[in-house]
């Protein structure tokens, strides 16, 4: 039986192997965070160590807690005109006197996730995770090592 760390690792296994065979340009991931949440950090650093391990630029921009609505929105419409940026993660909780709904309309909606460190986002993670899992494993056969798995998922 496979259990969701295994399968984790298996997933990582796999996106750096499309990423290092396929891709001429790795993928490039920032997260802002506004403020300084020990939860959001921790959260922040696991996003950085698995960016490493599968050949994901991450770039991390930490604004003060007083930082203004308006040079979030800037800052966000910078990133969101970097050819160079695949993906946005506005970490949250962010400080009450930013206007959530406000920055959701100024981003490109292909680039930029709303993301908590309690998980308050994962509902549809967890759901695309949970369709891929029951797609492969049909395919999982316990006498199989990794590199045969990923050789197979490879060819999908």
């Amino acid at each position: 039986m496979l259990n969701c760390k295994d399968y984790a690792e298996f997933k990582k296994e796999y996106l750096k192997m499309r990423i290092d065979e396929k891709l001429f340009i790795r993928p490039h991931l920032v997260v802002v965070q506004i403020g300084d949440n020990a939860a959001s950090n921790s959260y922040i650093k696991g996003k950085q160590k698995d960016c490493e391990e599968v050949g994901i630029e991450f770039e991390h921009i930490k604004l003060e807690s007083n930082s203004s609505q308006d040079n979030l929105e800037d800052i966000i419409s910078t990133l969101n005109a970097r050819h160079d940026v695949d993906g946005i993660i506005l970490q949250l909780p962010v400080p009450e006197h930013i206007d959530v709904k406000r920055i959701q309309k100024a981003c490109l909606t292909q680039t930029v996730i709303f993301s908590n460190h309690n998980g308050e986002t994962t509902a549809y993670a967890r759901k695309l995770i949970e369709e891929e899992y029951k797609k492969y494993i049909k395919k999982l056969d316990v006498s199989r090592t990794k590199y045969q798995l990923l050789s197979e998922h490879k060819n999908d």
